[in-house]
């Protein structure tokens, strides 16, 4: 008919894309993970521009501690603390801990239990101090004299769990029978009160983890989570539950409890369902494991109860970064460590650069105006990479360290099982990667037509191309995955391949 255009020619379609970034998935909890789609070592983001995603190397880490640890031993804790003591002036100090020594950037200012995880809070006394705590005992540092002393007062718990929750002055502290003590004088750590306390006790539980959000306490227990509230009693705990607000579930280990932004997350357990990761945001808990990911956590070798000195087999951190919010969660014992981006709701594994979980935790942050550019340092975790275990190192984007103390980790992408929809023969003659141009930035690509079973060679594909391709790569009949690997000391970002699939007969 005349003024209709003539159809497009079906050489002319936009080609299809092979997925890049597709949800974690694994149909087996088993370790390593040898099927299925994952991405190792990236993390994705949301291009505002057209919704698509692209994929980013992980943060590395930089090779010279900033504050190498002296005592050797297990890792305890890192922790930031910054005043504002004269108009203009900032005292600003990193605190960690190594084989029971706790360190104010490198002198060594005194004891605590070794081999436990340790928590600090500012108290707002004057001078300013700082509380750190462990199951086993508790300490106070004033930054300003460097003054150091443990709490000895009889009416601290002998056994804590881990978590200080620090509201309106009080500091306060759980037992693992779930009784909530405070402190007696307000903004003073060293003086507790027999009477100031309350239980956590709307089931017989036991105490896992005690944390703040916003102006509330939040006690993790062993099954169920209880909120309470400052209600200003004139006797006895200033704290009373929040009517109607206990969480039907409870915290699995205390390791797995982080807090970013006044957002809580942790793994969760009760008596009837297997673990799960939660986040609590404005005292409103959402699961954000996935199947995939709670089916792994069926099936994690870890320590539940009392903590054990020097068990490792499980920690986690939270880091701030570019507009992301991560949570790693490593499972030391299942040489894994998973870590979820909260902003853009996605799942990935983190490795070494050897293939074994990510030995990187205790995160904190030095800010720009201490005089040098902002900078995260976290503790190395194990003895993994050459340094101490334990030291401080910064960690930051692929711009700034490509690497792991000089050792180059792969990203890995592992495709789903693609069969374009048919189970006719295809003919892929091309494959077009639309990536960062950058000297030096090869990636790596392979196949499997059999589930994951076994694997083509290796193509490799310069980056630095205008237009970067991959082509012949033949015939498969159902469906076939890819495994795109980029390992250069380079930075790397890639959005999507693009293919010429031409399809055949049966």
């Amino acid at each position: 008919m005349m003024g209709q255009p003539s159809p497009q020619s079906s050489t002319m379609a936009i080609p299809k894309r092979w997925p890049l970034v597709t949800p974690f998935y694994t149909r087996a909890p088993d370790t390593p993970i040898t099927k299925d789609a994952r991405l190792i070592n990236g993390f994705v983001e949301q291009d505002a521009t057209d919704g698509e995603y692209w994929i980013f190397k992980r943060l590395g880490v930089g090779g010279a501690s900033i504050f190498p640890s002296n005592p050797a031993g297990y890792p305890q804790g890192a922790y930031f603390y910054s005043y504002n003591t004269t108009p203009g002036f900032f005292l600003t100090q990193i605190y960690s801990v190594i084989g029971g020594n706790i360190l104010v950037n490198t002198s060594n200012v005194g004891p605590i239990s070794p081999g436990l995880q340790c928590y600090f809070e500012t108290v707002n006394s004057n001078p300013q101090t700082v509380v750190i705590m462990n199951s086993l005992e508790a300490v106070i540092y004033t930054p300003s004299t460097g003054a150091f002393a443990q709490i000895v007062d009889a009416n601290y718990p002998t056994v804590a769990c881990p978590g200080w929750a620090y509201l309106d002055g009080t500091l306060y502290v759980m037992d693992y029978s779930g009784n909530i003590w405070g402190s007696k004088t307000v903004n003073n750590a060293a003086v507790w009160d027999g009477l100031n306390v309350v239980p956590a006790s709307t089931k017989a539980d036991q105490g896992v983890f005690l944390a703040t959000q916003l102006t509330y306490v939040i006690a993790f227990k062993q099954w169920t989570t209880q909120i309470f509230y400052d209600a200003l009693n004139a006797t006895g705990s200033p704290l009373s539950p929040v009517p109607d607000a206990q969480i039907p579930f409870g915290c699995y280990h205390p390791g797995s409890v982080q807090k970013i932004d006044e957002i809580l997350i942790w793994m969760t357990s009760n008596q009837t369902i297997s673990p799960q990761i939660a986040i609590m945001e404005n005292l409103s808990p959402t699961i954000v494991s996935t199947p995939s990911v709670d089916r792994i956590l069926d099936n994690v070798l870890i320590n539940v109860g009392i903590p054990i000195a020097g068990d490792m087999s499980l920690y986690s951190w939270t880091l701030k970064h570019a507009g992301h919010r991560f949570y790693g969660l490593t499972l030391a014992a299942n040489n894994l460590t998973l870590v979820y981006d909260i902003d853009q709701k996605y799942w990935s594994v983190w490795t070494d650069a050897f293939g074994n979980y990510w030995p990187i935790g205790n995160f904190t942050y030095i800010p720009s105006n201490t005089g040098t550019t902002g900078k995260h340092i976290a503790q190395l975790m194990n003895t993994a990479y050459p340094g101490n275990q334990g030291s401080l190192y910064p960690v930051d984007g692929d711009y700034e360290y490509p690497n792991d103390f000089g050792k180059v980790p792969a990203v890995d992408i592992y495709t789903p099982n693609v069969n374009g929809g048919t189970v006719r023969r295809k003919v892929l003659n091309m494959l077009y990667f639309e990536a960062d141009q950058t000297p030096g930035s090869i990636l790596q690509a392979r196949y499997s037509d059999n589930d994951y079973k076994d694997w083509s060679n290796f193509r490799s594909i310069d980056l630095n191309q205008e237009k970067p391709f991959l082509d012949n790569e033949g015939t498969f009949q159902n469906s076939r995955a890819y495994h795109f690997r980029h390992q250069c000391n380079t930075r790397f970002r890639i959005k999507a391949s693009e293919l010429q699939l031409d399809i055949g007969s049966l």
